[in-house]
């Protein structure tokens, strides 16, 4: 049995001076931080999430899908640190800051657990990510110990079974979730043992689990920010199981728009200990390409709509000069023709330019590098297309491993795009790889 960072039997917590893990015992008492030197003098160890009075199951069931539709939302004072629920690489040290000093407010206002809660699962996954679990666990138990409100309890006890997860803990994933409520009616409460044991029970194999956890067509109730973690293990379990179109159907409507999309890519990425979905995701994603290609290419342009148009033109003119060819003079024959040359001449590059724009939008779409980005602002581009205007939007994209830069998107927004897309609104991008520059807003 592999014994890692995360194993319950240790106790760990962050220094409340430098951040360093300090390693302390069940009892508590004072303990030198061997970064720094300050003391340290934790409480007890604290004890698990006390468990929810017994209900019928579907009373409980009735209870949770009335609590639907919620967003899950960043607390307004660390919307700084963030673009949409990710930290700010640059932004690590600033966080470490606030985050210490949530810590010491928690011991005496309640009102703060929620960032503190918040900020802290953010800067464990992120030195989680780098390679740092000792102080992934250390930023969660230390929260977990400061912390008395059952929903933040539940999230970060979960955070530690899924970190032990990722790194091949199984018992200690176990035990960190044992000490988790399993039957709240609180939708946050139980959508976040849900994600978690569903992810356990992935590590362990064992599918048919995932499928009582989450449905077999994802029927439980679950929280907006579990729902796309849920899907992709409920999809995966389908296809291990050989159920791949099920699991297809799962993750198209589990995935459905771009920032969904994007939070399963960075999941999937998380826990690449295991190939989650390793058909049924590419088959999902080249489904949705296709129908978003064809979007983003009648955003970016109209050119059926400009050649129907210049046909249309160049039909007018050749019948009004056969016409007064039989009819009239030679030089009435000659203007309508004139007339009509200048007007295709003149109509003739713009409906090329429309089939530019709209190819690049489809090669984009289908194979641009996704990255999030921030809307700046959006002005008029000049141009109208059925009356639906043309809007150039400035962004700022945030693309991984790289400095933030700004870009231009330009497309054809109806009212509710120009809605979704108002200023400071996050979004996923297509990125040119090769020119960095070159964006597309992705609209499905």
């Amino acid at each position: 049995m592999r014994t890692t960072v995360f194993n319950f039997e240790l106790r760990v917590i962050a220094c409340q001076v430098c951040g360093a893990p300090v390693e302390v015992g069940e009892a508590g008492g004072a303990k030198a931080c061997s970064y720094c030197g300050s003391s340290q003098e934790p409480a007890a160890r604290a004890q698990a999430v006390a468990r929810s009075a017994a209900m019928p199951e579907p009373e409980r069931l009735d209870r949770l899908r009335s609590q639907l539709g919620k967003p899950t939302r960043v607390p307004q004072p660390l919307a700084d640190l963030f673009v949409g629920f990710r930290l700010l690489p640059w932004k690590v040290s600033e966080a470490l800051g606030r985050w210490r000093r949530l810590l010491a407010d928690a011991q005496r206002d309640p009102e703060v657990e929620g960032a503190l809660e918040r900020l802290t699962r953010a800067l464990a996954s992120h030195f989680g990510q780098e390679g740092d679990p000792m102080r992934e666990r250390a930023l969660l138990q230390a929260a977990l110990e400061a912390v008395r409100t059952p929903r933040h309890r539940q999230s970060l006890l979960a955070a530690l079974s899924r970190a032990a997860c990722r790194v091949g803990d199984a018992a200690a994933a176990e035990s960190w979730l044992r000490m988790c409520d399993p039957t709240s009616s609180n939708l946050e409460i139980d959508s976040v043992y849900r994600a978690t044991r569903a992810l356990v029970a992935t590590y362990g194999q064992q599918h048919e689990e995932v499928l009582q956890v989450l449905g077999a067509g994802g029927e439980a109730p679950i929280s907006d920010e579990y729902q796309v973690p849920c899907a992709v293990l409920l999809g995966n379990a389908l296809e291990r199981l050989g159920r791949v179109d099920e699991a297809v159907a799962v993750l198209d409507r589990g995935q459905s728009s771009s920032l969904a999309r994007h939070r399963a890519r960075e999941f999937v990425a998380e826990y690449s200990g295991i190939e989650l979905c390793p058909m049924s995701g590419p088959a999902a994603l080249a489904r949705q390409a296709e129908r978003g290609a064809a979007l983003s290419s009648r955003a970016a342009g109209r050119p059926l709509i400009m050649l129907v148009f210049t046909l249309a033109v160049l039909a007018a003119g050749g019948i009004t000069a056969a016409v007064l060819g039989a009819t009239s003079t030679l030089g009435g024959t000659l203007m309508a023709g004139g007339i009509t040359g200048l007007l295709v001449g003149a109509l003739a590059p713009i409906t090329v330019i429309e089939f530019l724009r709209s190819g690049r939008a489809r090669r984009l779409r289908r194979s641009g590098r996704p990255e999030i980005a921030t809307v700046v602002h959006a002005r008029y581009g000049g141009q109208e297309t059925m009356g639906v205007p043309q809007l150039l939007y400035k962004l700022m994209v945030f693309p991984a491993g790289r400095s933030p830069f700004y870009a231009n998107s330009a497309l054809h927004a109806d009212k509710p795009t120009r809605e979704r897309l108002a200023r400071g609104a996050v979004v996923v991008v297509r990125m040119d790889p090769e020119r960095l520059g070159d964006v597309l807003l992705e609209l499905d």
